[in-house]
């Protein structure tokens, strides 16, 4: 029991390290700034505006206004067209703002910054999508009053919500069918840091310059696999940037907290002013870093990964570095092994012990979206989801210890 209490203890010291090293609170806007977001966010929120709407006209306007404001040159664009969805054919017809900031270099390829400014027909849309695109504006702001090398174009979409077709309409405009690289603004939260969770293969220099200018910089290759396995049923207009505009780049988003996601609940109150000023503050300081840069893309470069460690450091290791750490690894193990004589039954108990938590967090779940008729209650109750889960795995894993606990006699 001793042991055990030890193993809980030491549990809860390192999940709040790890908490406070990831929620470390971002260098504060000046409250100019801060006041001016918020209340663009209260305007551009202030109700639903899904395409077709009397409110999403006026939203449109405003946003143009906005862009003209802050120093760019603004065209209200309609693009229309068809795209292949597998068997189905998809029209589009829909309007984006584009607002453009020359570059200090003639011919320079663009850097497009997407951020779809519909709302779902039920939701004002706060969250999704009006903290990127207030946090959008300031950076234009910001870039501005200091050019890069290469112009950015900002496409403020209306159509994202109606199956990705803003992202269509804005490719059939010259500006941004010729650029060289994008970045893609959504949200399925309110909360959090918001994390780099698709690249494209071209696009490493983006993520570096990412890691360099974002505090506490987030990153996960993992996201990406959950979207395109299907695990995860969404879809951003980075898909059809990268696979149909064949413009590489990063697709980022806030994913904590996502209980009012597409609701009612999704108003500018429940946005945090800690929420705006991590957004506003990672804009502000990528986009004119990425402008900057000799080249967007690299070309010819091989599929990687990427993750940060605890949001102090981001790493993006290339295939061949991938390649000699896991034969470093693997040769490791062997020699320990080896050396110490291990027998393979000990090592296939840790490996139950492994299996057993992860099935039974999955049981523990599934009893509680199917048997108590409770399916989102971690968007409620976030502390007393993680206990659930992770009380089920560790029972889990110590089930399996108590299973073998003969195994080394």
């Amino acid at each position: 029991m001793k042991h055990f209490a030890s193993f809980v203890l030491a549990l809860v010291a390192a999940a709040s390290l790890v908490h406070a090293l990831t929620h470390r609170a971002p260098p504060p806007l000046p409250p100019e700034v801060l006041e001016r977001v918020r209340g663009r966010l209260a305007q551009l929120a202030q109700a639903p505006h899904p395409l077709g709407s009397a409110a999403h006209q006026t939203a449109q306007a405003q946003l143009a206004a906005w862009a003209a404001e802050d120093g760019a040159t603004v065209e209200q664009h309609r693009g229309t067209g068809t795209r292949q969805d597998g068997d189905l054919t998809v029209l589009f017809d829909a309007p984006v703002v584009l607002a453009r900031v020359e570059g200090t270099t003639p011919g320079a390829k663009a850097l497009v910054v997407d951020a779809h400014f519909d709302s779902a027909a039920e939701s004002p849309g706060a969250s999704d999508n009006g903290v990127a695109v207030v946090a959008a504006l300031e950076a234009l702001r910001a870039l501005a009053r200091h050019p890069g090398v290469h112009p950015v174009v900002f496409a403020f979409d209306g159509s994202e919500e109606e199956r990705l077709t803003g992202a269509n309409a804005a490719l059939t405009h010259p500006w941004v069918a010729t650029a060289g690289a994008h970045l893609n603004l959504d949200a399925v939260g309110r909360a959090g840091r918001p994390v780099v969770f698709r690249a494209s293969a071209a696009a490493r220099p983006l993520l570096l310059a990412y890691a360099r200018t974002v505090p506490a910089a987030h990153a996960s290759v993992l996201g990406r696999d959950l979207v395109e396995s299907g695990a995860v049923p969404s879809e951003t207009d980075h898909r059809i940037y990268d696979e149909l505009g064949h413009v590489p780049g990063l697709d980022v988003a806030l994913y904590e907290d996502g209980a009012a996601y597409h609701t009612p609940l999704d108003g500018p109150a429940g946005v945090s002013d800690e929420v705006l000023t991590r957004v506003v503050g990672a804009l502000v300081g990528f986009i004119p870093e990425a402008a900057a840069l000799p080249s967007l893309t690299e070309d010819g470069a091989a599929p990687w990964v990427f993750f940060d460690v605890l949001g102090l450091g981001l790493l993006a290791p290339g295939p061949l570095l991938l390649l000699l750490v896991a034969l470093a690894a693997a040769g490791v193990s062997l020699f320990a092994l080896r050396r110490a004589r291990a027998r393979i039954r000990p090592l296939g108990a840790a490996l139950l012990a492994l299996v057993l938590s992860v099935l039974a967090a999955a049981v523990a779940g599934a009893l509680v979206v199917f048997v108590l008729r409770g399916p989102h209650f971690w968007f409620a109750h976030p502390p007393l989801a993680l206990a659930y889960g992770v009380a089920a795995a560790v029972a889990a894993s110590w089930s399996s210890a108590w299973l073998g606990r003969d195994l080394d006699a």
